[in-house]
């Protein structure tokens, strides 16, 4: 019976394309290690995926604008010089002047968070050590191109 509910759970979380392959969503818990999230969610944004994330509870003050609350992670740096150049660049290519909400090259891996509309670049580290139990997690897709 627990086999048959996870195995309807697995399929409420598929979508088909229209070219056929399969979306799945698949939880991340906030409970796994800073460098097993950090490596999941570059590998999401490298495939172009944003990744959908929730903060249950944080001590930081500073992260109040993300608990209890869904926001995406669809960008990320990690501090060296080529990535903030990379960053700049591509600003400037939108015609958008260089400023400090870009990603700086001190070393520090940093994610854009988007939000109601608006986008921060916030330090990962901070961001995913709530230093509470509830933690939250991230949501993170695949394509399976054998659809059936």
């Amino acid at each position: 019976e627990k086999e048959r509910g996870r195995r309807k759970e697995k399929e409420r979380r598929r979508r088909r394309r229209n070219d056929g392959s399969i979306i799945s969503m698949e939880p991340f818990s906030g409970n796994e290690p800073y460098i097993k999230a950090e490596g999941a969610l570059k590998a999401q944004i490298d495939k172009g995926l944003p990744v959908p994330a929730l903060v249950l509870n944080h001590k930081d003050k500073a992260m109040k604008e993300y608990v209890w609350h869904w926001f995406l992670i669809n960008g990320y740096d990690d501090g060296s010089a080529e990535g903030a150049e990379a960053a700049g660049e591509a600003k400037a290519e939108k015609g958008l002047v260089p400023g400090t909400e870009l990603p700086k090259s001190d070393g520090i891996f940093r994610v854009k968070a988007l939000t109601y509309s608006e986008y921060e670049w916030l330090e990962f580290f901070a961001l995913w050590n709530t230093g509470s139990a509830e933690k939250g997690g991230l949501v993170l897709y695949s394509f399976n191109n054998t659809a059936s």
